[in-house]
């Protein structure tokens, strides 16, 4: 068991009607813009992270609170620029042809820049974490960092003032997919690892939200053997970025790239011996029995289809569920995927949440 699920994320297709750029973010926890409407992106994303804390504050029931939230956001133009945003140790990583390129940084107390801004601001640094207490150097929340009356929030020993990083589509490298995760993917896994992973189970014929699942359970911890409790929350999001395939298309290409470079895959898991047929289907029965078990909400617009998957399970509520169904009407997603995929760049969007509490709440489904 784990004692409360801190992870969200947030995933919108069309940020508003006027425009086709997506948004997607996650949030790992421990309004429009002038400046959107008028393009400056790059500055619309800090102001809206900003904003986003000073709010938090001014509501009467965290004025002491002393948590805080990492996040990492993307927003993805017409055009293929990535705009990624991130304040903490969640990450983003895009995959171009099997590439690698690096959406975010983590903000770790003892890198240079933190380090500094952390002693200018009156704190310090002791066994790598802030005051020898918080491990991440940039975040939301936190306010008992944030007390310094004589200096601007962005210069606060903790600060919720995000890295921007802008990626501009490469024809050359073209785009893959995006991965957004919370700290417990890359404590496990590099950057390099986790597209790796990706890529292998596209080519041994996962989806998404299998790969979002079997992402998340082999990173998973075991349980405390004193206190039976886990030590992760984890949340998943991948964005994989059709330009003008449809999805089974896109699927197809990124399986016949890998196979070209590596040869065809082995099935992976604990029993190498699984036939490709039976590991597909043994991680997609645990996809589909955590699916049927969390909450489920797939969204169509004109021109993208989405499916996302939020997760609160453990591994023995899951396995009573094995046998349940996906709601029916996802297969009206796949349809709907392949109709609106002529414009580009379109995006295909999976992602899950998972730690080991054994909440089982209603399954719902929505088809917009």
């Amino acid at each position: 068991m784990k004692i409360a699920m801190e992870d969200a994320h947030t995933t919108l297709l069309k940020i508003d009607e006027k425009t086709n750029i997506a948004f997607y973010a996650v949030f790992d926890g421990h309004g429009e813009s002038e400046k959107f409407k008028s393009g400056e992106y790059e500055e619309a994303l800090k102001e809206g992270f900003m904003k986003a804390d000073a709010e938090i504050i001014q509501t009467t029931e965290r004025v002491f609170d002393p948590s805080g939230c990492a996040a990492v956001c993307v927003m993805i133009l017409p055009d293929g620029t990535v705009y990624c945003a991130n304040a903490g140790d969640s990450r983003a990583v895009l995959s171009t042809a099997g590439g690698v390129v690096d959406l975010s940084h983590d903000h770790k107390p003892t890198n240079a820049e933190e380090y500094q801004r952390i002693n200018a601001g009156g704190g310090f640094v002791e066994y790598g974490r802030v005051n020898g207490n918080l491990a991440l150097s940039r975040a939301l929340g936190d306010f008992e960092f944030k007390g310094n009356p004589k200096l601007e929030a962005k210069d606060q020993v903790v600060t919720a003032y995000p890295e921007v990083i802008v990626h501009n589509e490469d024809s050359s490298k073209p785009s893959e997919f995006i991965v957004l995760a919370c700290d417990g993917i890359w404590d496990c896994m590099t950057n390099g690892q986790v597209v790796e992973f990706v890529r292998r189970h596209i080519a041994l014929g996962l989806k998404l939200e299998s790969i979002c699942e079997s992402l998340m359970m082999s990173c998973l911890a075991t349980e405390n053997e004193l206190t039976g409790i886990g030590c992760d929350n984890m949340s998943v999001v991948l964005i994989g970025i059709l330009h003008g395939k449809t999805v089974e298309q896109w699927y197809d290409h990124i399986k016949a790239d890998y196979i070209a470079a590596h040869g065809v895959p082995e099935p992976l898991g604990s029993d190498q011996r699984l036939e490709h047929a039976e590991y597909v289907e043994q991680i997609e029965e645990v996809s589909s029995s955590i699916s049927a078990s969390g909450e489920a909400t797939i969204s169509t617009t004109s021109t993208t289809t989405a499916m996302s998957v939020d997760t609160e399970s453990d591994p023995e509520s899951a396995s009573d569920a094995k046998k349940a169904d996906l709601p029916a009407t996802q297969n009206i997603a796949a349809d709907s995927e392949a109709e609106a995929a002529n414009s580009a760049p379109q995006k295909l969007s999976q992602s899950g949440e998972s730690d080991s509490n054994s909440s089982n709440p209603d399954s719902k489904t929505e088809n917009q």
